[in-house]
């Protein structure tokens, strides 16, 4: 459980210096509902972490989804805001590196939810 506590602590400081850099440039809607997508995400993850029950058990599965599916669209979004001559291969092996560094996440938002169905 060590390593979940430390991943956990990674991203909260990764919200917080996205939060930062965010008030710091132009801030859209799109970056607004991306930080409250990773706070939420933020409070599950913590519940799986330390073993604490946030919400009922229907929210974490229908978040789950909706995090999962909010995640690929905003990256998404992100890419198709690009210049044609900005998308090139690394800045997509750099989305690809941010999507593979949030399932971590999934795997405890999925198992937070089944193990609070569960434990009905």
């Amino acid at each position: 459980m060590i390593l979940w506590k430390a991943y956990f602590w990674f991203c909260v400081f990764n919200l917080v210096v996205n939060l930062v850099s965010g008030f710091l440039s132009d801030v859209q809607i799109i970056d607004a509902i991306n930080w409250a997508a990773l706070s939420f995400g933020l409070v599950g993850l913590r519940g799986y972490v330390f073993q604490i029950k946030y919400f009922s058990e229907s929210f974490w599965k229908y978040f789950f989804t909706a995090f999962l599916l909010w995640s690929i669209a905003y990256l998404v979004l992100l890419w198709s805001g690009l210049p044609s001559q900005d998308q090139s291969m690394l800045v997509a092996s750099i989305y690809g590196v941010l999507f593979a560094v949030l399932i971590p996440q999934f795997i405890a938002l999925y198992r937070y939810g089944v193990k609070s169905k569960k434990s009905e």
